[in-house]
């Protein structure tokens, strides 16, 4: 699911995403046991910190057990494995002066056990279904721009203060 959104519109989503429940953010920054993820305070990320902060993060669901596989690529590079790991992964929108590029709300259903996939837990594709149902009530779908859009995303769109990069 493509999204347009500025920090303002990240920060109503957060709270309307909270509000409906059940859901916790974590940042990209894995725990040292690799099945872990620190937790994150805010999806918005203020204007003056982007491109310091990793647009990358994940919503899991707090009423299922925690299954998070983070793999270790080097000793600075880690990547979650959302083949295995119950979470919804968020790349945030990247914008600086007029310039946005759209971010991404994405999961995987199935699980890839040898070589064969198979649905992951009925529990948490329930719950994913949900928050992205939650998601499409927060957010206008702009056909023109293949991507959901934030109110004050789509208003800075219109009279011409942000432009969309690919």
């Amino acid at each position: 699911m493509s999204i347009l959104a500025t920090d303002l519109d990240l920060k109503h989503l957060q709270r309307a995403l909270l509000d409906h429940g059940d859901i916790a953010l974590f940042s990209d920054v894995p725990g040292s046991d690799l099945r872990s993820l620190a937790p994150l305070d805010a999806l918005e990320i203020p204007a003056g910190e982007m491109g310091a902060r990793s647009l990358i993060c994940y919503l899991v669901p707090r009423s299922l057990e925690q299954q998070i596989y983070v793999a270790q690529l080097s000793d600075v590079k880690f990547d979650v494995d959302l083949r295995r790991s119950l979470v919804i992964e968020l790349w945030r929108p990247y914008f600086k002066d007029s310039a946005m590029r759209r971010g991404r709300f994405f999961y995987e259903d199935r699980r890839l056990l040898s070589e064969n996939g198979a649905l992951k837990s009925e529990p948490f594709s329930a719950w994913a279904e949900r928050v992205f149902r939650h998601l499409r009530k927060h957010l206008k779908y702009d056909r023109s721009k293949l991507a959901y859009v934030g109110d004050d995303a789509g208003e800075k769109l219109r009279l011409g203060h942000l432009t969309v990069i690919n």
